[in-house]
């Protein structure tokens, strides 16, 4: 039985899945109830937030759902669970399924747009059209500081002790974006200060895996047949373009935009244009 009711964090609620996950989202309820509802899927050490810009400028069109994965956000961390491909897949269809009373549009940026990619595969009847952002889909040589978190023992040193305020802005400013005048610091402060618990940091550390190794999302990539628009940042440093095109091979009938002006996260960096090639798309 789904239970949805109000948080205590202003326009954010919690749902209940079938199977017992408790989930935190953020909606906007649109103006317009003609089209699917759009679910929005979070990359890793972000937030819902990190869609609210684009968000906002579709909220016009349609219903619209960011939810928070599991031990993300206001997320709480599921007991006995691991924060794997097969747990976040299950949470997002069960939101869907609590939530919505038909197929949804999905979309995903980075680890999100690899979970989106999953769903879309696992369950069809969830997803009438699909939008992965910079998805983590196909391996790639990760850049050199994003391999540290990996080294053994001293990665989880790291990730527990020593990754502070000054080097998770540093890994914004430096990897996720193109130009550092785009960060919203705020919302950085935000991620940051949901990161900084004994707990989170932990639940972070042990996601790390799967950002490591997408194969298990490639594999699953040729199985999708909705309807996909791939969106890529042009200056993406974090996951290089021949993933992209390595994605876009893998999905017959796709589409690959790109995203001026953006490096990894363009639905922070340029929500305009995000938005812009979504709403098109989504029709």
């Amino acid at each position: 039985m789904m239970i949805d009711y109000q948080s205590e964090v202003s326009d954010v609620r919690f749902v209940v899945t079938d199977d017992g996950l408790d989930l935190t989202y953020r909606e906007w309820p649109g103006a317009s109830h003609e089209r699917p509802p759009l679910v929005l899927v979070h990359g890793f050490l972000v937030d819902y937030r990190e869609w609210e810009d684009v968000a906002t400028r579709l909220s016009d069109r349609r219903r619209i759902i960011a939810v928070d994965l599991p031990g993300y956000g206001k997320s709480p961390i599921p007991d006995g669970a691991s924060p794997d491909l097969p747990l976040f897949v299950r949470a997002v269809a069960g939101a869907i399924r609590a939530l919505c009373p038909g197929p949804v549009d999905l979309a995903g940026h980075s680890m999100g747009g690899g979970i989106a990619i999953a769903v879309a595969a696992q369950h069809p009847a969830l997803v009438r059209r699909l939008v992965p952002v910079d998805a983590l889909s196909f391996p790639f040589r990760m850049p050199f500081k994003g391999r540290l978190p990996l080294i053994p023992g001293f990665g989880r040193l790291l990730f527990k002790k020593l990754y502070r305020r000054g080097m998770f802005l540093d890994y914004f400013r430096s990897d996720v974006v193109h130009d550092p005048a785009s960060l919203n610091l705020a919302r950085i402060d935000h991620y940051y200060r949901a990161f900084d618990t004994p707990e989170r940091r932990d639940w972070a550390f042990r996601t790390l895996p799967l950002t490591a190794d997408p194969s298990p999302i490639a594999a699953l990539a040729p199985l999708v047949k909705q309807p996909t628009l791939i969106l890529w940042g042009e200056h993406d440093r974090l996951i290089p373009r021949h993933v992209a095109e390595s994605l876009h091979r893998a999905i017959a009938g796709s589409r690959l935009e790109w995203i001026g002006g953006s490096g990894h996260a363009p639905v922070e960096e340029q929500p305009d244009e995000t938005a812009r090639h979504m709403a098109a798309f989504l029709v």
